[in-house]
């Protein structure tokens, strides 16, 4: 609260000499009221305590002939007084003296500390400053207090003071006084409630202000949170329907485009459309020749190419591996499926440069039709896988349409590769031996071993009805495991008979143990563990066991001769019979392929191949054997130009080799 000094502005002038009661006899019962009125009105109206101090000021002036009053307020804690308004007509001085005293030991704190009114003259006033309750004498006369009185508490004194001995306080006075102290607590304790009112009001703005600010900053928050959300979503969506190296759809977004499209054509016979499985040629050897990152860099340029021989409206999904599909959509006609399958071929045949080396590849494409009797997208995605295979099995970097018959064969190859397995478990494959003659003396060298399968329902099969399904599967692998073992125990029978004493053994083998290392180990692991020497073995190898990886081919076959077995080069003549497998490759044996030797019957002019064949042998360190001589004739005209051994049905007809050694026990074991 401010502290200010009155004015004293009267409304109306009286006489004071030789008056004695201060209050003013000039005015009549209304005119006081009015004053009393006015200042009602004043305090329900009041906005600033100071405004209506100075009110106050003037309502007292004009009721009380008074010379001074001052209105004294307590502190927060109520433990003291301060000066809140001084009025005094004769010394303003004073005020400064008043403001510093002593509350402590004056007339003001005995009004508060006692919450009654007081009435102080000189008399009183040496009464109580005897008793030690006044600090020093007053000013003033004459001296009337009252306390501002709430309902709970005192919260201050408002007091007047007389300098004439002629004006002293009556009892109306206190009246008057007391009326005017009513007032001035009314209005402190409104203007109180409307000023914490006011501070609730900026404290409450203040917390809105602060809670809207923090909800602010929650909902940004938020905002962020759900937008993050929303994000990881779209990516948790995106990569359950993409595959994650090359970006493209997957196999669950195709299988649901390639199911809508299925039923689409139930109801719209006209919106055609077909689906190309297309599988990566030499993409193993790639990947295995130049490890997984290079095959993934492949992989990715693959993809980038696919994308750009590929529709607007299509589909290109990767299934996985090297395997990828298309779903053609909103065909017009047949030639629409042949311009991409051609544009796709044309783009992968292009050379690659991963990592400094330039690489080729081609792609197979097998090409399913819609049809209304597909249910579901795996049937037409199993006929477009079947297609792609005929593709490969053609020559592949080719297209091949799908019809039924392909489904037909599909299932056959399947039901082959059932009997397959329950043969190895069944030991239903036996040994024919057909011997290798040396043709300068028609005795027998060694034996080829030729392998039979003894079908329950079909009789017996030569390796043409199943060889190239074995090899495929990777069955041949343990079928050729088992032949080494077999011939093992057929060469110790061998032994005791002492014409065949000491014979060499043939046995022809798959590519796949020179191409992959764990292979070429076993096998070498394999013939260790047998009775008779490594050098008693002859490996046949054809051509096809070297085209695919000639530098790993060529580096295990020399392991292989390093070992101590003994190594042929079958079917020579029959394909492109390259000369560097003559002189680079550690072949002992060079085999003339039997439809080279049928030629000879009728055609001499070959017979300078042979024996040149013969004479390079010489310097290369090979010898020649011939197979299929079927003739004498024959086997007298390779003799002639130098061949060395030979192998036929005019020599020997393969044959099955009765034997105590082996019983069904040992031969189910072998298996």
């Amino acid at each position: 609260m401010l502290s200010k000094e009155g004015t004293g502005n009267n409304k109306f002038k009286h006489k004071r000499e030789n008056q004695k009661p201060l209050l003013a006899p000039s005015l009549s019962i209304n005119e006081i009221q009015d004053e009393i009125l006015n200042l009602s009105k004043l305090a329900n109206t009041a906005t600033q305590l100071d405004v209506f101090y100075k009110a106050l000021q003037s309502t007292i002036n004009n009721l009380l002939f008074i010379d001074s009053f001052h209105i004294a307020l307590a502190n927060t804690s109520h433990q003291s007084l301060k000066l809140a308004y001084f009025h005094n007509v004769k010394e303003s001085h004073l005020l400064g003296q008043l403001d510093k005293s002593n509350w402590h030991k004056s007339l003001t704190s005995i009004v508060f500390n006692t919450s009654t009114a007081l009435h102080c003259d000189r008399n009183e006033y040496k009464n109580l400053i005897n008793k030690n309750r006044l600090e020093q004498p007053s000013l003033s006369v004459d001296w009337l207090g009252v306390p501002l009185l709430t309902e709970s508490k005192v919260i201050g004194v408002l007091a007047i003071q007389s300098y004439d001995e002629n004006r002293k306080f009556t009892k109306n006075d206190l009246n008057v006084l007391t009326l005017i102290a009513d007032f001035l607590v009314n209005v402190s304790i409104r203007l109180d409630k409307q000023e914490q009112f006011e501070a609730n009001e900026i404290n409450q703005k203040k917390l809105l202000d602060e809670r809207t600010h923090e909800l602010k900053v929650i909902n940004a928050n938020l905002r962020v949170q759900i937008e993050q959300r929303h994000k990881t979503q779209e990516q948790l969506y995106f990569e359950a329907r993409h595959d994650v190296l090359t970006k493209l759809p997957n196999r669950a977004m195709f299988s649901s485009r390639l199911t809508y499209a299925i039923k689409h054509l139930k109801r719209y016979p006209s919106d055609r459309f077909a689906v190309l499985f297309i599988d990566l040629d030499r993409f193993k050897i790639i990947n295995d020749t130049l490890g997984h990152h290079a095959g993934d860099l492949f992989l990715i340029e693959i993809a980038k190419r696919l994308s750009d021989c590929v529709r607007d409206n299509d589909l290109l999904v990767r299934l996985g591996g090297d395997e990828f599909v298309i779903l053609l959509d909103a065909l017009q006609s047949h030639d629409d499926i042949e311009e991409v399958t051609s544009r796709i071929i044309r783009a992968v045949e292009k050379p690659y440069t991963i990592d400094n080396n330039t690489l080729y590849s081609s792609a197979s494409i097998g090409i399913t039709l819609c049809s209304d009797h597909y249910v579901n997208a795996d049937e037409m995605l199993r006929d477009a896988d079947t297609a792609m295979y005929q593709a490969k099995a053609m020559g592949r970097g080719r297209y091949v349409f799908f019809d039924e018959t392909m489904r037909e064969s599909l299932v056959a190859r399947m039901t082959l590769e059932q009997e397959l397995r329950i043969a190895i478990e069944k030991n239903q494959f036996e040994l024919h031996y057909q011997k290798i003659s040396n043709l300068n003396n028609n005795t027998t060298i060694g034996f080829e071993a030729l392998l039979r399968w003894n079908h329950p329902e079909k009789g017996l099969l030569t390796p043409g009805d199943f060889l190239f399904l074995a090899e495929e599967t990777g069955i041949i692998l343990t079928i050729e495991h088992w032949v080494i073992e077999e011939v093992s125990r057929q060469c110790i029978t061998w032994d005791l008979n002492s014409e065949y004493q000491n014979t060499f053994i043939a046995i022809n083998l798959s590519g796949r143990h020179l191409t992959q290392v764990k292979q070429l180990t076993k096998l070498i692991n394999i013939i260790k563990k047998q009775e008779i020497k490594p050098q008693r073995f002859i490996l046949e190898f054809n051509e096809t066991a070297f085209a695919q990886n000639p530098e790993v081919s060529l580096k295990s076959l020399r392991k292989l001769k390093t070992f101590g077995v003994k190594l042929a080069l079958d079917d020579y003549v029959s394909g492109l019979s390259s000369f560097n497998y003559l002189h680079s490759y550690p072949f002992e044996f060079i085999k003339l392929d039997r439809s080279f030797i049928k030629t000879l019957k009728n055609n001499d002019k070959n017979l300078s191949l042979v024996k040149a064949l013969h004479d390079l042998g010489d310097q290369f360190g090979y010898r020649l054997v011939a197979e299929g001589i079927e003739s004498e004739e024959v086997m007298k005209k390779l003799h002639h130009v130098g061949c060395d051994f030979g192998q036929g049905y005019h020599i020997s007809k393969p044959e099955k080799i009765n034997t105590n050694v082996l019983d069904n026990t040992e031969n189910k074991n072998c298996a």
